[in-house]
């Protein structure tokens, strides 16, 4: 359609008697539509591209390193939390229920104290998980029985964070 248009301006031939007042002269310049304008300048630049993704990659793959080191590169779904029943591995009381990490990541806040009683949904711990927040909330209300995490410290997704006692009613 942009090549019929241009046969369609060349076809009309205009001249000052008959348009007196159409006296503005134009100039087409031919563009290869082919090449996209950005190329040239992706070409100028090819080696400072092709040094930044360099640096870029090698300090994403430092970036797994790390995690990997720290236990950081496996994300655990709660589906497959609730699947490993965590709480068979500990020795629990009637009423008492582990809460665990559904990530791997480094527990950025301890927002609950033993002895202090919760209310359900109350958020417990902060896991910090590249670069995101991920809040524990307590399933139940009860008390804090005993904390197996600390401000500060790595945990693996489906490790224990905490034990709540449910109050008798």
């Amino acid at each position: 359609k942009l090549l019929m248009f241009f046969e369609m301006i060349n076809a009309c031939v205009y001249n000052n008697a008959t348009y007196p007042s159409f006296k503005r002269t134009f100039a087409l310049k031919l563009v290869d539509l082919r090449k996209h304008p950005d190329e040239a300048f992706l070409q100028q630049h090819a080696a400072s591209i092709s040094t930044f993704k360099t640096r870029q990659q090698t300090a994403f793959e430092a970036e797994r390193q790390r995690w990997e080191a720290n236990g950081q590169s496996q994300y655990v779904s709660e589906d497959t939390l609730d699947e490993a029943d965590t709480q068979s591995e500990l020795d629990l009381p009637e009423g008492a229920q582990a809460i665990s990490s559904q990530v791997t990541g480094t527990v950025w806040k301890l927002l609950v104290k033993e002895g202090e009683f919760v209310e359900a949904g109350k958020p417990l711990v902060m896991i910090e998980s590249m670069k995101m927040e991920f809040p524990v909330d307590s399933p139940i209300a009860g008390t804090v029985r005993q904390l197996f995490c600390k401000q500060g410290g790595y945990v693996s997704a489906g490790q224990a964070l905490l034990i709540i006692q449910k109050n008798p009613s």
